[in-house]
């Protein structure tokens, strides 16, 4: 089953298939891929700053004045994480002047923007954060590099009982719109994402093995999806013209004895079809052309040599050799093979019972296709050995 499916594989249609592909993806990465830009916005925390689960009368908690346990209120520390997650830098020119990237806070009012860190001291020290209203925070234009990031920490007080939401807004080019993602969701996205999107060298060694995994896998689906049926669909045809040559021989042959070439005929015939035939004729003139090449150098060079040279020269399976040669139809003494002076008659006798030219069976394709599934089967009193493939 490995050897069909690895045959259909390498046959001309399916490396015709690979071959466009891989043109077709050469195209599309040399005139097509385009570097895109794309920020990540990430809430990392919408935590109260205070838990109090035991009501204690005396207790007060109070922030700029106000006791925000009688106001029924609560504060909240949120932190945003924004990440340059495309494949380009993004440059200061690429924001929309007016339209930086802004965060609004619903339910809750923001009181105190209390920390910013960058992942790079440029950032840290170009970057910049204002609170422009009590909802509205917004990030100073700055070069933005791929995979680089800013954290923004602030104080957003809210009622009880309701938790702050974020929206950003604003426009930088090549990004339609922004999208506040809760850092449980993003953490579970961020590898496959960043594998696929980054450009960075410890990305590009986690592409190698993903990739593989995702040509096996796809294999396995072409194997399974297009090959086996095609495979089964193959054998199929195959046996039904092989089942159609079998009545055909058994009623031109029936009562008549065979002698080992029209034997070898006969089966290589209901197998194979004229290309069966073709083959034996090719085989025929291999055979002779190795014995004269083989008693023209046997003095010239050792025996092991004249085999390495003869198998490279005339491939022909050993198994078939083997078959052959059981059939009785060559002879095989170490290197040398000798056949059957009535081996070619006999093919010529088979293509004639069976109303075929024997030149026009040997102008066929013969390419081998030898099966070495061995059935005995009795056919019109003879006992024969029918080869399948």
């Amino acid at each position: 089953m490995l050897a069909k499916i690895w045959n259909f594989i390498k046959s001309p249609g399916p490396m015709a298939v690979v071959a466009i592909s891989g043109i077709s993806f050469g195209i599309y990465g040399t005139l097509f891929y385009e570097r895109q830009a794309a920020v990540a916005i990430e809430l990392l925390t919408n935590n109260p700053v205070f838990d109090i689960r035991t009501d204690v009368s005396k207790l007060g908690v109070t922030y700029a004045g106000v006791d925000l346990r009688k106001a029924s209120q609560t504060l909240r520390l949120l932190s945003v994480k924004i990440t340059n997650a495309g494949n380009k830098d993004i440059l200061k020119g690429d924001f929309e002047e007016g339209e930086p990237i802004s965060l609004s806070v619903s339910k809750g009012k923001v009181v105190e923007i209390s920390r910013f860190t960058a992942s790079n001291e440029f950032l840290q020290k170009k970057g910049g954060v204002h609170l422009l209203a009590e909802t509205s925070i917004r990030i100073d234009p700055v070069l933005l590099e791929r995979g680089e990031f800013m954290i923004l920490d602030f104080l957003v007080l809210s009622d009880l009982g309701n938790t702050p939401t974020l929206k950003a807004v604003g426009k930088i080019a090549g990004i339609k719109n922004f999208e506040v993602i809760d850092s449980a969701i993003a953490s579970k996205s961020s590898l496959v994402s960043g594998i696929f999107h980054a450009d960075s060298l410890i990305v590009h060694i986690l592409r190698g093995p993903v990739y593989f995994v995702i040509f096996i896998l796809e294999f396995i689906i072409f194997v399974f999806v297009i090959v086996l049926p095609l495979i089964a669909w193959q054998g199929a045809v195959n046996g039904v013209k092989r089942w159609f040559r079998d009545r055909s021989v058994r009623k031109k042959f029936f009562g008549r004895p065979l002698s080992n070439p029209e034997q070898v005929g006969v089966e290589y015939y209901i197998a194979e079809g004229p290309a069966g035939l073709a083959h034996l004729y090719k085989l025929i003139d291999l055979f002779d052309s190795r014995s004269k090449l083989l008693s023209a150098q046997r003095s010239d060079i050792s025996e092991d040599e004249i085999s390495k040279k003869l198998s490279k020269r005339f491939p022909i399976l050993k198994d078939e050799i083997t078959y052959l040669d059981a059939k009785g139809v060559i002879t095989v003494k170490g290197a040398d093979i000798s056949i059957d002076p009535d081996f070619c008659a006999g093919i010529n006798g088979v293509c004639r019972i069976l109303e075929l030219e024997p030149e026009n069976v040997k102008s066929q394709d013969a390419q081998s296709k030898f099966g070495v599934l061995i059935e005995e089967h009795n056919f019109s009193g003879v006992s024969m050995t029918r080869t399948f493939m």
